[in-house]
This record gives structure tokens, C-alpha cells and sequence, in this order.
């Protein structure tokens, strides 16, 4: 059985309650998100945040962001929050449990990430919560570009985790 935890410098994802289990492609995302960015943001929005991988990342290495973060599954939102919890930097972290399709941020963002679900039309688990966070039943492309279109300024950075096809 695999860890129900991941283990990284400065935080640990604890992911038992979560269908999003941390991967390989999430991390060198985050990875490459921090070095990517050339500026500084000051509001970041980690869409659909899982275990709170990305917006923990990224918190190491934006020292002045704030970030947000929005998960419709309260049992990953809750879990999410707790690792954020223990991190050295969790003064700047946030967890909202909502539908991002109904959530009103009241603000706009400089940076808005998402490792969305994107599989359209494919064989979906038989855990609920599992094809929730892979297949893109409950939140279409166009609706999360609609949502980060929304809370985006001119100069906003959009990251999105998706598959060659």
C-alpha cells in the first residue's frame, strides 16, 4: 500500500481523504510554475486544490502571495486546510469549500492555477469522489475558463494542468 502521505521540504500532503492523490505531473507543474513566473503575484487562486499540493508549492517560493483555494469536495477541502494548517507559511493560505461555478471571490487575481478534472467522455471510476476529481463532469473546461475569466485582471497568469490530447 502507498504512503497516505507525501513528505516535501518545508510541508507534508496528507492525502487519505482525497480522491486526487498526489502525482508525478503535479509536482513538476508546481515546479515549473514557481520558475516560470518572473514576478512576484500577491493573489494567487489554486482552483480545485485536491490536498493543497500547488498553492503549498508555490507558497515556498512566492514569499509575498496570498493564495486561495477553492475544492468542491469538502472531505479534499478539509484536508486541504489541515496541510496548510501545518505549513510554515499557512498565514497565507486559505481553503474555501465550494463549487467554483457559485463561489464569489469578491476580489480579481494576479496568478489562478488548476490541475482541473479534464477526462471528457472515458470510462469513469466507480468511486464518485475519484471520477469527480478526474472526469470532467461536474466542471467543463469552458466553465473553469469562464470562473478564471471572471476574477482575472489584464496582466493575470492562467496555469492549467492538462493532457496532450
Amino acid at each position: 500500500m502507498a504512503n497516505q502521505w507525501f513528505q516535501f521540504k518545508q510541508f507534508r500532503i496528507q492525502q487519505d481523504a482525497c480522491a486526487m492523490k498526489v502525482t508525478t505531473d503535479a509536482c513538476v507543474f508546481g515546479a515549473w510554475m514557481a520558475q516560470e513566473q518572473r514576478s512576484q503575484p500577491l493573489q494567487v487562486l489554486d482552483i480545485g486544490t485536491g490536498t493543497g499540493l500547488l498553492s503549498l508549492m508555490l507558497a515556498q517560493q512566492w514569499s509575498q502571495a496570498m493564495f486561495t483555494a477553492v475544492e468542491i469536495d469538502e472531505a479534499a477541502a478539509t484536508q486541504a486546510a489541515a496541510n496548510m494548517a501545518s505549513a510554515p507559511f499557512a498565514h497565507r493560505l486559505q481553503v474555501h469549500s465550494a463549487d467554483v461555478r457559485t463561489w464569489q471571490p469578491g476580489r480579481l487575481f494576479d496568478v489562478i492555477i488548476s490541475n482541473p478534472p479534464f477526462h471528457e467522455q472515458q470510462l469513469a471510476s466507480p468511486a464518485a469522489g475519484r471520477s469527480m476529481a478526474h472526469h470532467s463532469t461536474q466542471l467543463s473546461l469552458q466553465q473553469l475558463l469562464a470562473c478564471a475569466t471572471a476574477w482575472a485582471h489584464p496582466g493575470t497568469q492562467l496555469y492549467l494542468l492538462l493532457p496532450a490530447y
